[in-house]
């Protein structure tokens, strides 16, 4: 059964610190980029989701644009502007 409660207070929005795990985005200059060895199996898609939604968000907070590309051996991402 659910229970509907009054007078809960909403908890502050969590955010989340992209530069503990990619410290290095904030170094990176126009046309940089890294690779991260991501094994071509199942979980590719997967893993490969949870780098690109690491980088968009610190890119929304940054305003710094980046794009990703499968290459051979893993996930590379570069900084476009």
């Amino acid at each position: 059964m659910v229970m509907i409660e009054k007078g809960v207070p909403i908890p502050d929005r969590l955010v989340i610190d992209t530069g503990a795990r990619f410290p290095f985005l904030k170094d990176m200059e126009e046309g940089d980029s890294f690779m991260v060895e991501i094994p071509d199996d199942d979980f590719f898609a997967i893993e490969a989701s949870s780098v690109r939604a690491a980088v968009w968000r610190y890119a929304r907070m940054s305003g710094r644009k980046f794009i990703s590309r499968k290459v051979e051996g893993g996930l590379r991402i570069w900084r476009l502007s």
